[in-house]
């Protein structure tokens, strides 16, 4: 079997999804969805890659799509052409963007954390939170009672120290405990 189309079947028969591929794609995970049991995963086998992607986009369109409210699979595009034509919703787009050009191991700049640490400065957890937060390191705890041996203790210390050498934000905060760790003040 070179390539095929593929339909994946509801428990009631009726297909919410048509792929196109070619060895196992059709019996592995997608991104999105779980595979279905192999008894409901239909094949059409194709002599080339081009007769498949034709059979993808003529399933896709006999059977509709829901996103566009004109059948029941779930696919976000007409087929044929691979993930590559999906057209995504601008906000999305945006979402997306921002959270790649976002660079979450940059520290703040110097004014953004003075300005945090000025706001939690005198700020009190509620008992209950800490009694919460107290709870939940005690409960379940696989490691509650024991302690590291020197020789994991000395590794550990050894591996926190390079990554401070790489990190510029653990680096400005090294050798300091508790708030002023977290929040990289003096």
């Amino acid at each position: 079997m070179r390539y095929y189309a593929y339909l994946w079947l509801r428990e009631d028969g009726t297909p919410y999804y048509v792929g196109k591929g070619h060895g196992n794609r059709a019996f592995d995970w997608h991104k999105r969805m779980k595979t279905p049991p192999r008894d409901r995963i239909i094949i059409q086998e194709h002599l080339s890659e081009e007769d498949a992607f034709t059979a993808e986009v003529f399933l896709i369109a006999f059977y509709g799509r829901k996103d566009l409210g004109t059948g029941c699979l779930i696919n976000l595009t007409d087929g044929g052409e691979g993930p590559a034509g999906q057209v995504m919703p601008e906000s999305f787009r945006k979402f997306h963007s921002a959270r790649l050009k976002a660079n979450p191991f940059k520290p703040h700049p110097p004014e953004i954390r003075k300005r945090i640490s000025e706001k939690l400065k005198g700020r009190k957890m509620s008992a209950s939170f800490c009694e919460k937060n107290r709870e939940r390191m005690t409960t379940n705890n696989p490691f509650k009672g024991r302690k590291h041996s020197e020789e994991t203790r000395r590794i550990m210390s050894e591996k926190s120290k390079a990554r401070h050498k790489r990190d510029p934000l653990m680096a400005s905060i090294a050798g300091k405990k508790g708030a002023a760790a977290r929040w990289g003040t003096k």
